[in-house]
């Protein structure tokens, strides 16, 4: 399925989980601050997009995955306290969920990181998990992060 597909069908699932119309969301919209996304609101988006695309959804953050697979020297490569440090961007980047160059020069913090995903992030992940051997989010970031450590 191409990335429009995937766009299409994230907007269609967002539209629904916040009752809102899905003209009002582009693809940059951040979930969080664009628009009014709660954290009831994105485990509501998490569930309805496993079952839309018959994946299992991660059930932690890719910084949880950090720092449950990770030594204290690779975390502090990535993170200064609860800032990202330039290698934590790159991981990001280079994460299932493709955050941009762009989005990365706003974040700064983990909390940001929540705040500023978007639906494009949302569907690179959802295409990232159904294109996967395993179809489940928490290995494909549990792979990322060892790829990128060259584990």
């Amino acid at each position: 399925m191409i990335m429009k597909k995937y766009l299409d069908l994230v907007r269609v699932e967002t539209a629904k989980v916040l009752s809102i119309e899905e003209r009002a969301i582009l693809d940059d919209s951040s979930l969080v601050n664009d628009l009014g996304a709660d954290s009831l609101d994105i485990m509501d988006l998490t569930y309805s997009l496993a079952q839309k695309f018959k994946v299992t959804m991660p059930t932690a953050s890719l910084y949880q995955h950090a720092v449950d697979n990770l030594t204290e020297q690779e975390l502090a490569e990535l993170f200064d306290d609860n800032t990202l440090t330039p290698k934590g961007k790159l991981l990001f980047s280079e994460s299932c969920y493709k955050y941009t160059k762009e989005q990365l020069k706003d974040i700064q913090t983990l909390g940001d990181i929540y705040s500023e995903t978007t639906i494009s992030n949302w569907a690179a992940l959802c295409k990232a998990v159904a294109e996967s051997e395993a179809k489940n989010a928490d290995l494909l970031l549990i792979d990322n992060i060892n790829v990128f450590f060259q584990k």
